[in-house]
């Protein structure tokens, strides 16, 4: 098809509509009223628990969103990241494993997920604390695992655009965070480019320990005594809905000092 027939063909489909109100909706900053929680929900003879992690993180375009990207395919976000390779290929306590930041205007869930087997529950939540202490600390990035995943994300843009639901989803993210309309023409450019530092930069900005919330489904007649030893200020079982059954399995009461 010609442009001319397109935006004649447009204009015929389209030329009447008029602009409505755009409603201005206005972004509050979440409040976290935990952190270093367990959530349990209890599925009597489960194969296996699921664990779900993490913690709000900045907003997009507070951080470069290409460091961002190339920082989650080494933590969690590719097979070979240190999550996947550390539960499934040297442990093989799961099927697989992963970390990422969800897509979001404002503050953005990091989240790291793994289906784990069930004897392994505690254990599991042990290697995942120190893969995300360790990445902001004793082994930040490297420079083979940032090559490694540029490379990846070089090779795989010449498929990226393949059908038209793809191309879509381009034009929505450059509408949706008011990106410039070449962003994915210097996409490329941008990755090659991306120093070591940038990435170890942005990791301690949105990988952060300390805040870190836990949410595990499993059978909690074989898992709940080792979570116990885990160090966590609360336990709390929750149902299905998200809410409390009962009181704390373990909560920390505040010092009273005279």
């Amino acid at each position: 098809i010609e442009m001319k027939d397109l935006k004649s063909k447009l204009e015929k489909a389209l030329g009447k509509w008029k602009k409505a109100d755009v409603p201005n909706i206005t972004f509050t900053t979440p409040k976290v009223n935990s952190k270093n929680t367990l959530y349990l929900m209890d599925r009597p003879e489960s194969e296996q628990s699921v664990i779900l992690a993490g913690h709000l993180t900045e907003k997009y375009g507070d951080v470069s969103q290409i460091a961002l990207e190339q920082m989650v395919s080494i933590l969690g976000g590719d097979f070979t990241s240190r999550i996947n390779m550390n539960l499934r290929e040297d442990k093989h306590w799961a099927y697989g494993a992963s970390g990422f930041v969800m897509g979001a205007k404002a503050e953005r869930p990091f989240i790291m997920y793994a289906p784990v087997q069930t004897d392994k529950s505690a254990e599991s939540v042990t290697e995942l604390r120190k893969e995300i202490a360790e990445f902001i600390s004793t082994r930040p990035v490297t420079k083979e695992e940032l090559e490694k995943v540029k490379t990846n994300q070089i090779l795989s843009l010449p498929g990226q655009w393949e059908t038209n639901s793809s191309v879509n989803q381009s034009i929505t993210n450059l509408v949706n965070y008011g990106l410039p309309d070449d962003y994915y023409q210097k996409y490329d450019a941008n990755v090659r480019n991306l120093s070591l530092q940038e990435v170890r930069d942005v990791s301690k900005k949105v990988v952060k320990p300390e805040a870190v919330n836990w949410f595990m489904v499993g059978d909690r007649a074989k898992i709940a005594d080792k979570l116990d030893e885990l160090g966590f200020d609360a336990i709390i079982e929750i149902d299905a809905d998200g809410n409390p059954k009962k009181p704390a399995i373990k909560e920390v009461k505040p010092e009273i000092k005279n």
